[in-house]
């Protein structure tokens, strides 16, 4: 079943929280609905430009990390459920930008006149799709490079292709190495380890725990 939230002192950081949440529920990485809260979590991290990465961010990449390390064939899933977000999020601020304009819309959300805005921009004139590219590998929000596409006259639906296919595979190789250098570390150990930056115990000897492999 669903693990609540976990209700700790208040002194905790959300950060903290967040983490410490993703560890009790690191056991259900194969469960149907981790890949449903990972996409739910995505799309409000993309839709909202990652305003909210302090928490949505680090709930993501975790939730990610738990999904790969949890499942032996269909990892992939992850992946596809983080470009699915941008995705959402892709179609949404381009639909956003075609009934309102993108100059009204770098003005509502304060993005005008932004150094990330110009450089994409400025990429994505100079490049064109490989352009695009580029700002896929960068920390580069979905709406960021979808404003740079749109000021840059280029077709909604070579945009939407271009972030899918650049994201995707940087993802899925993303995803078979994490699952290629954590093969003896447990889901706990790799998010105290790598995430919370935690040292290792001097306990571990790099066999213990390994990662169940769940049936699918």
């Amino acid at each position: 079943g669903f693990v609540p939230w976990d209700q700790r002192a208040p002194m905790a950081s959300w950060k903290e929280r967040c983490l410490d949440w993703a560890i009790r529920i690191s056991k259900h990485g194969g469960s149907w609905w981790m890949p449903v809260l990972l996409l739910a979590i995505s799309t409000v991290n993309s839709l909202t430009g990652g305003v909210f990465a302090g928490i949505l961010g680090v709930l993501q990449s975790t939730l990610f990390s738990i999904i790969v390390m949890s499942r032996r064939y269909t990892f992939w899933i992850a992946p596809i459920a983080l470009c699915m977000g941008a995705m959402i999020s892709a179609v949404t601020y381009m639909n956003l930008l075609s009934s309102g304009g993108a100059e009204a819309l770098l003005e509502k959300t304060g993005m005008k006149g932004s150094a990330w805005i110009e450089r994409a921009e400025s990429w994505a004139n100079n490049y064109g799709v490989l352009g695009l590219c580029m700002l896929s590998f960068t920390p580069a929000s979905t709406p960021i490079i979808v404003l740079a596409g749109v000021l840059a006259k280029m077709n909604n639906y070579t945009i939407a292709l271009t972030i899918f296919c650049s994201r995707c595979s940087t993802l899925m190789l993303g995803a078979i190495g994490l699952k290629i250098t954590t093969e003896n570390l447990t889901m706990e150990e790799y998010i105290r380890q790598s995430i919370m930056g935690e040292a290792p115990s001097k306990a571990e000897d790099g066999t213990n725990g390994k990662v169940s492999k769940k049936a699918d």
